[in-house]
């Protein structure tokens, strides 16, 4: 920061002004870090770069709702309401009402979360060979059976139907 004086001057008479002159330093190059691609929860962080000269901001260009950006001065700020669907985001770095802004973009795509799975209720048998499968229904996704852990011994008939048969026990 510099300070100049203008004096104008006339025999005796002096009179002067002064101004301030600030030289600021360009922002740094904003970098608003990796998209986010098919996230499945409806938060999520950001993760820009803490700018060495200046100040980032992040603000919202798109989406299908509107995102809170919890603390949008920093670099890893938390989002949240977000809904299913594609987001941008804009991290601006500005320093100084001189300094042109330098402005990066991340993409946050929200993957619509499935249908919690519920497996059914245990079942104790007795010395029986097949049993057929209590899950519920699956509105969004696909549900799939699979073997975690007992006998090798098994088949699973129609492994992506909640009620399949499984004999072979």
């Amino acid at each position: 920061t510099y300070m100049f004086q203008w004096n104008v001057t006339n025999g005796e008479c002096t009179n002067g002004d002064r101004v301030r002159v600030v030289n600021y330093q360009a922002p740094s190059t904003a970098e608003a870090g990796d998209d986010l691609d098919y996230i499945c929860e409806y938060t999520a962080f950001l993760e820009a770069e803490q700018p060495q000269y200046g100040f980032g901001n992040w603000t919202q260009k798109s989406g299908p709702t509107v995102a809170d950006i919890v603390s949008p001065i920093l670099p890893d700020s938390e989002i949240r309401n977000l809904a299913p669907g594609e987001y941008e985001f804009y991290w601006t770095v500005t320093n100084g009402p001189a300094c042109e802004a330098s402005v990066d973009s991340v993409k946050v795509v929200v993957a619509t979360v499935p249908t919690p799975p519920d497996a059914g209720p245990v079942q104790e048998l007795c010395n029986t060979t097949e049993t057929i499968m209590g899950a519920n229904t699956i509105a969004i996704g696909t549900g799939t059976w699979t073997w975690k852990s007992g006998p090798g011994s098994y088949n699973i008939v129609s492994p992506n139907s909640p009620t399949t048969i499984i004999n072979s026990l």
